[in-house]
């Protein structure tokens, strides 16, 4: 879908950002092993308070690992230029997002590809986008379990032939490791703020290698 074809939409963002849904809550606790340590020394930094890392929702300006709140933990990657779901970070990165807002639509992008979350033309999920434009416009609605739930803007046909613009969930797919679009049946998303950690310090996930995630 090429930008002519969203001019409408453009129009409507520009005068409506203030109508983002805003949510809120308290903060959740992280499930899984995950500590943070110096890279320089190896000292460990534990006792450290996880639950700082959590942001609901996600903030303007900062970085996350965003990982699916349901057990098993999936975290959202950029792999290869594709978005996948995987179970722990990899080598070299694609796991961070970096928190932006335009015209008050969120935007996430990826601080190893430098491209923005978002859909093509065929509705598929994907970050190929280096602009944060229509198909990289997201929303987040709060889910009563804590977590966020992500939302995209994809344009569809009636049966009566009218074109219009819906705000569709972005849930896994069924062997749990790409993204699709949806009415209903959107995944959880935990929002993990890298704020917390200092630029020696990385996340380590329990027989993995430490790797710097930023």
């Amino acid at each position: 879908m090429d930008d002519q074809s969203w001019q409408e939409v453009y129009d409507f963002t520009s005068s409506s950002a203030s109508k983002i849904p805003t949510p809120t809550g308290t903060l959740s606790t992280i499930s899984e092993p995950i500590s943070a340590i110096n890279l320089k020394d190896d000292q460990d930094l534990r006792p450290i308070d996880l639950t700082l890392a959590f942001q609901n929702p996600p903030i303007e300006g900062r970085k996350f690992l965003i990982r699916t709140r349901e057990e098993p933990h999936r975290i959202l990657t950029v792999c290869n230029g594709n978005v996948r779901c995987l179970l722990q970070p990899i080598p070299g990165g694609g796991s961070i997002w970096h928190c932006h807002k335009k015209f008050g639509w969120l935007g996430l992008r990826n601080t190893v590809s430098g491209t923005y979350l978002g859909h093509d033309n065929d509705g598929t999920i994907c970050a190929k986008r280096a602009s944060h434009w229509i198909n990289e416009y997201l929303t987040v609605d709060r889910d009563e379990s804590g977590g966020q739930i992500l939302h995209v803007l994809v344009k569809s046909t009636t049966t009566m032939g009218i074109e219009r613009i819906e705000r569709m969930q972005v849930c896994l797919s069924e062997d749990g490791k790409s993204l699709v679009p949806r009415k209903e049946g959107g995944a959880v998303w935990d929002f993990i703020d890298l704020k917390y950690y200092q630029q020696s310090s990385s996340l380590v996930y329990p027989g993995m290698k430490p790797e710097k995630l930023r």
